[in-house]
């Protein structure tokens, strides 16, 4: 999460929109992590989204890049400190678009 929301940072000036999905099924504590963990971009809940189901979410954490026609340009799944280097080259290359 600290690497995600560094992009949400880094990048919402020039059009990047991050949304968090919480497959939490008590969602009680979400807000309470959510606070703690100072995360400052949108968090949705799944049963309330559908969007994991649109997006084909399967694993936790999943990292989909969804260009501007809402089509996922890149996806990762699990969680690896080198995937910041790809999410800034991916996104860079997006963006360019």
């Amino acid at each position: 999460m600290p690497a995600v929301q560094k992009f949400h940072r880094e990048y919402a000036d020039r059009g990047l929109v991050v949304l968090g999905l919480s497959v939490d099924e008590d969602t009680s504590g979400v807000a309470e992590f959510v606070a703690r963990m100072g995360v400052t971009y949108p968090i949705l809940l799944v049963g309330d989204s559908g969007v994991d189901a649109h997006y084909g979410v399967s694993a936790v954490p999943s990292f989909l890049l969804i260009d501007k026609k809402g089509r996922v340009a890149q996806g990762w799944m699990g969680f690896d400190p080198s995937y910041e280097v790809r999410w800034r080259r991916s996104l860079e290359a997006e963006l360019k678009q």
